[in-house]
């Protein structure tokens, strides 16, 4: 099925004009164009030769930098939370200032059970604190069997072994006597 062209008034044209001079995102003033998505309005504005007046990503800095004092030592997904920007914005924006010397990384939040510490980052300048070094394999596994019931882990194991050894041909489990009277115990 084909699809109509949709011809663009100067109406729609003046509004489009407005929102790409605005500070806000295009997908929160999709509403002032009905009929239209996103990308029909980007479109129409690549063709109008409009740009984005400033940028999501400029706008949202004193916001994150206000965020950061007034609550203090943060991680940048709660950071995100708190400011309600996009977890992706907020960590270029932190690594950028981390980088020029803006803020810093003050420390690290304890692991989640398997996964990387979280950076916390501190307004203003001074020395990052040093990574901590990260679970070895063995390490991850100690760590959760200390985790588990004893006594669950204990038939967990002896599970695991009794199907490996059927798996490998090292146990025959017996026969059940119904099939043992047919074709024999062997």
């Amino acid at each position: 099925m084909k699809r109509a062209y949709h011809l663009w008034t100067s109406a729609e044209d003046k509004i489009l004009r407005a929102i790409f001079a605005s500070h806000e995102t295009v997908a929160d003033q999709l509403h002032l164009l009905p009929g239209h998505n996103v990308q029909s309005l980007k479109n129409r504005a690549r063709s109008l030769g409009l740009k984005k007046a400033v940028r999501v990503y400029e706008t949202s800095k004193p916001t994150i930098v206000a965020a950061m004092a007034y609550y203090g030592v943060r991680s940048a997904p709660d950071i995100a939370k708190l400011s309600k920007i996009h977890l992706v914005t907020v960590r270029k924006i932190i690594n950028d200032m981390v980088k020029a010397g803006e803020a810093h990384i003050d420390g690290y939040a304890p692991a989640t059970l398997n996964g990387m510490p979280t950076r916390l980052f501190k307004l203003g300048p001074g020395r990052n604190a040093p990574q901590p070094r990260t679970k070895t394999p063995s390490e991850r596994v100690k760590a959760w069997e200390k985790r588990q019931d004893p006594e669950e882990l204990k038939v967990r194991r002896s599970r695991y072994a009794t199907r490996r050894k059927i798996k490998l041909g090292k146990l025959i489990p017996a026969r059940d006597p119904l099939t043992a009277a047919l074709f024999g115990s062997t």
